[in-house]
Parts: C-alpha cells; sequence; structure tokens
C-alpha cells in the first residue's frame, strides 16, 4: 500500500507514519529507499521510546516519540526528552489538550519539535499554533488546511 501511495502522489512530500507494530519499520524503510523518497522527509512514529530503536535501520529517517503523561510520569520531562533526543528522535507526539505554551518551550529547549494529535476543529488549530506546535494530526484535512493557509498568509 505504502508503493500505491508513493505511485499515486509521488515522492516530494513530507510523510508520517504511525506504526503500530514496530516490525514494519524496515519494511517501510525499504519500500522507501526502493521509491525514492527522501529519508529526512519520512517521520515514523510509535508509543513511547521505541522508534529509538530504529535509528541504527536509517540515519536519515525522522522518528518521533508518541507519548501520554502517564508514561513520562515516572521519570518526568526532563529526563523523557533527554532520552528521546540522544536517542535520535526529532519530536515528541502528544494528545493536543496536553499541551501548554510551558511544556512546548520545554520540548524546544531539548532541541525537538512539537507535534500535537487529535487536532479536529480549527479552533483548537489555532490554539496549537499558538502555543507553538510544529505540527499536527488530525481526521479533518480539509476542515484544517483552509485554517493553515490563513495563518501563512498572515505571516
Amino acid at each position: 500500500l505504502l508503493d500505491d501511495l508513493y505511485d499515486a502522489c509521488g515522492t516530494g512530500l513530507d510523510l508520517s507514519l504511525d506504526l503500530k507494530d514496530g516490525r514494519s519499520a524496515e519494511t517501510v524503510l525499504a519500500v522507501a529507499r526502493a521509491a525514492g523518497h527522501d529519508r529526512s522527509r519520512l517521520w515514523l512514529c510509535a508509543r513511547g521510546l521505541e522508534p529509538l530503536a530504529w535509528r541504527g535501520l536509517d540515519h536519515d529517517v525522522r522518528l518521533v516519540s508518541d507519548t501520554r503523561r502517564l508514561h513520562v510520569r515516572e521519570h518526568g520531562w526532563p529526563a523523557f526528552l533527554d532520552q528521546v533526543r540522544t536517542g535520535g528522535g526529532a519530536a515528541v507526539n502528544l494528545r493536543r489538550r496536553h499541551w501548554t505554551r510551558a511544556l512546548v518551550d520545554h520540548v524546544h529547549e531539548h532541541g525537538l519539535l512539537a507535534f500535537a494529535w487529535d487536532v479536529q476543529s480549527t479552533r483548537r488549530l489555532q490554539r496549537l499554533l499558538a502555543l507553538g506546535c510544529d505540527a499536527v494530526y488530525s481526521d479533518h484535512v480539509r476542515r484544517l488546511v483552509p485554517a493553515l493557509q490563513g495563518v501563512s498568509s498572515r505571516g
């Protein structure tokens, strides 16, 4: 199916894939290489610290730690963010309602990007952009693209 996506859309795009089974990372990377996709534009996301295990498979792919506050509670945000950064992660993905300006700033201070998931309305998108989030995931692309275009046209 990833081959079909590349056939339909080409490889000149940023692509984020949420891998529910980490064993698929090798296959995804092999398909991306065969298609000629620049892996610095490929974002592989999985729960917790699992994506960091894939760093050895490809040094260019962007790794995203999809986390829950519960995962971080044991060691705290500073230790968790240090693990993500030193393990080769590029971003932290957290449910939209848990982002605060202070947490976004903290993630950025660790050299990581702040991604938000479950962004289903224009109002929520605007809130997350105001907080400084770097990317969002949504089921409503047709609703959010015009909102993003309005933001980029205002500078």
